[in-house]
């Protein structure tokens, strides 16, 4: 951009072409598609591409390309009552949500580790879409980072009301992964301690991690709600389907994993909330001791002095199993051969009563991932899944088998 006006465009692939640019980096007045005959066709193979095709029809130059989000040598940002401070030496920014204020509703503190990667922006983009839609929710995001990032000045257009804090990494003295992102949720945990001495409010505290998927019912519809410790199903975590709390007659009496069954509360991350009052009235948080409680969640939840009994289970509503939580994670490379019959039985047998969507296999063959494949089927795999089925993708026929 010079002066205002595109001069050109910064891209790698195609720089040739008349118009350089991804289907997602323009739009167009509806004016303009009523005044012409633009559209994609098969003459569009002439022209490289389909962007170039649609908009070659328009008759417009570069200088009538009108440029947004950019000014010379400037990001553009917005900010909806933004205020900046430092609490104790860490770097602070907060934003008032644009969803009205219900003085009602309890508050929701949703903790957010995050880290510099490429998809970084992508992962928090989506996790703020579904904030916004969470009334009283206030979104604590802690960088491993060694100074302030530019995740800041993202949060403040995010219009969600948030803290953004950030720490230097510490490099710990064993390779185990499974005290990983101890430090900044003990980070959060301690910054909303000690802002809820100043500004008590009743709220519950969640722990979303920045890759997974939510659905905004499960804020308003279960997180909210929780008077001690909520659980509800997770899906696609742990090498299972589904990750779901054991119900007996409203009580919840274990759970159903495939993976370290043997710990207390054999959880995820992503399966639990607590009360606000039970983390003001403990000294409950994330340690380099977590180790030796195998993991992070049976860590806090032990320092809770709380029993199975005591969990709050969230998962039926009108009568019907939810599924609020699609967490994606992929199966780990190094899962041992011996267990791909057990992971594969799960993948027949223990659906738990949730919806699970499945995908053909000539779909999934074209994924990266082999270990996609786990949520896979055949065409003759189909019939099991769905008895009413008789033909395969190719329309032939399908044997039924019985399992």
């Amino acid at each position: 951009i010079e002066n205002g006006a595109v001069t050109s465009f910064h891209v790698m692939w195609g720089r040739k072409r008349k118009f350089p640019i991804d289907m997602a980096g323009f739009a167009i007045n509806v004016d303009l598609i009523r005044s012409s005959n633009v559209n994609f066709n098969e003459k569009c193979e002439r022209k490289t591409t389909l962007e170039t095709c649609f908009l070659e029809q328009l008759n417009v130059s570069w200088s009538q390309l009108e440029p947004f989000g950019l000014t010379p040598g400037k990001k553009e940002l917005t900010c909806l009552d933004c205020a900046e401070y430092e609490l104790n030496n860490f770097d602070v920014t907060e934003i008032q949500e644009h969803v009205p204020k219900d003085l009602l509703l309890p508050w929701i503190y949703i903790i957010t580790p995050t880290h510099h990667r490429l998809e970084q922006k992508a992962d928090l983009t989506r996790l703020a879409l579904t904030l916004r839609l969470v009334p009283n929710s206030h979104w604590i995001v802690v960088e491993d980072a060694e100074e302030r990032s530019n995740v800041r000045e993202w949060l403040m257009g995010a219009r969600v009301r948030h803290t953004y804090l950030f720490h230097q990494k510490v490099t710990e003295k064993t390779n185990r992964t499974r005290l990983r992102g101890w430090r900044p949720r003990a980070l959060a945990v301690d910054w909303l301690r000690n802002a809820q001495k100043a500004h008590a409010t009743k709220g519950v505290i969640y722990f979303a991690d920045d890759d997974n998927t939510y659905d905004d019912r499960l804020f308003n519809n279960y997180i909210r709600k929780v008077k001690r410790v909520g659980v509800w199903a997770v899906g696609l975590v742990g090498g299972a389907l589904v990750e779901a709390p054991k119900v007996e007659n409203g009580t919840v009496v274990g759970f159903h994993v495939i993976w370290a069954p043997h710990r207390q509360f054999p959880i995820d991350m992503a399966g639990f909330a607590v009360n606000l009052d039970l983390i003001r009235s403990s000294n409950v948080n994330f340690n380099e001791n977590c180790e030796e409680k195998f993991t992070l969640e049976t860590c806090f939840l032990e320092q809770l002095n709380i029993t199975l009994s005591d969990m709050e289970p969230f998962q039926f509503v009108d009568g019907k199993k939810q599924w609020l939580i699609p967490v994606l994670l992929i199966p780990k490379p190094w899962l041992h051969p011996s267990l791909l019959f057990e992971h594969a039985m799960f993948v027949w047998f223990y659906v738990l009563g949730f919806f699970m969507e499945r995908r053909p296999c000539y779909i999934c063959s074209l994924i990266f991932f082999a270990a996609v494949a786990f949520l896979c089927y055949s065409d003759r795999d189909a019939c099991v899944f769905w008895p009413g089925c008789t033909t395969d993708k190719n329309g032939e026929q399908c044997e039924y088998i019985s399992r």
